[in-house]
């Protein structure tokens, strides 16, 4: 594994600098991809964030407005891909990796495939813009307060505001260092988690309504289809938030949500582990996806009961080889 001084010497020779994230940009994807090409621009650096062929969902336009482009822009330029498990999920131009002269990988998957020429990767990591910081700290950026707020947007929302078993010491003393440099929560709070569209919450409601939970409660999963998006008036990032509710089902140990795409060609399934027994990044692996062990993700042209049948197999494959009870409460 390479080390942030060797990323921060690539950087200092390089022409400029494209950083990327992965598709379908969340919280930490976003945090991560401005904060580290506003903080390379604070140590001098030419550098652009870069998103292609994905909206930004609703309520991170504050923070990307006016800071994301759509193209590399022109002249070579070294590529930093944050927070993107492997190289399928870029959220690039076409050709964005192969135009690169050098790829930086800097991720907290623990099933990052290691695509980057420079691999940073640690699992442990409780989101990715706290590598990104630490490798700012390597090149001696002194923190602003726009890069830093973007950075929190990473920490709060990867951890769950707090919450999540990845809220380590280290995740505390991150936001306390970034609060301290001028970021106010509450402020973040109201525009990453409050004014939420009236859409927004018919969309839930749709797709809570036709919830279904099998394998003896094991298994939750909700379907939406256009027809939902339709009858709700909301836009794709909507679903957002669903599969978390699902996952808080006494008794469920794996939550999907299962999202048909704009073009209706293919679906999006977001995967969620109630207590961390079943890994369904290894579901979503199968899958052509990845993830966290306990929040995952893949995308596929298969219908709805292909996409359950894997699913199922991936929870009942794990259900055969567990010697010990999924969690209290569990059926």
């Amino acid at each position: 594994m390479s080390t942030y001084a060797e990323v921060a010497a690539a950087i200092r020779a390089a022409p400029r600098v494209v950083v990327i994230s992965h598709e379908n940009p969340d919280g930490d994807a976003l945090g991560s991809l401005i904060g580290a090409a506003g903080g390379l621009r604070l140590a001098g650096v030419d550098a652009r964030a870069v998103i292609a062929d994905a909206p930004v969902p609703r309520e991170y336009r504050w923070l990307a407005d006016g800071e994301v482009q759509t193209d590399v822009g022109e002249g070579a330029y070294l590529l930093l891909a944050v927070d993107c498990g492997s190289e399928r999920r870029i959220a690039g131009p076409a050709g964005v990796i192969d135009g690169a002269s050098v790829v930086i990988n800097v991720d907290h998957h623990h099933d990052n495939t290691l695509f980057g020429a420079i691999n940073v990767v640690d699992g442990g990591a409780p989101c990715a813009s706290i590598m990104v910081c630490e490798l700012l700290d390597e090149l001696g950026v002194s923190l602003d307060r726009p890069t830093a707020t973007a950075l929190y947007v990473g920490l709060v929302t990867d951890t769950g505001r707090f919450q999540y078993s990845n809220t380590t010491p280290a995740a505390f003393a991150f936001g306390a260092r970034l609060t301290a440099l001028g970021v106010e929560p509450g402020a973040v709070f109201a525009r990453l988690y409050e004014g939420v569209p009236a859409g927004r919450v018919r969309l839930h409601g749709r797709a809570l309504a036709g919830l279904v939970l099998e394998l003896d409660g094991l298994l939750a999963y909700a379907v939406l289809t256009r027809a939902d998006f339709a009858a709700a008036d909301a836009e794709e990032s909507a679903a957002d938030g669903v599969i978390e509710t699902v996952r808080a089902i006494e008794g469920v140990e794996v939550a999907a949500v299962i999202r048909e795409t704009p073009d209706g060609a293919a679906h999006k399934v977001s995967l969620r582990s109630g207590s961390g027994a079943v890994d369904v990044s290894a579901i979503a692996r199968s899958g052509g996806g990845g993830g966290h062990p306990r929040a995952a993700g893949f995308a596929s042209d298969r219908g709805v009961e292909a996409i359950l049948a894997l699913v199922r197999e991936g929870v009942s494959v794990h259900r055969r080889r567990a010697t010990l009870p999924l969690a209290p409460g569990t059926r």
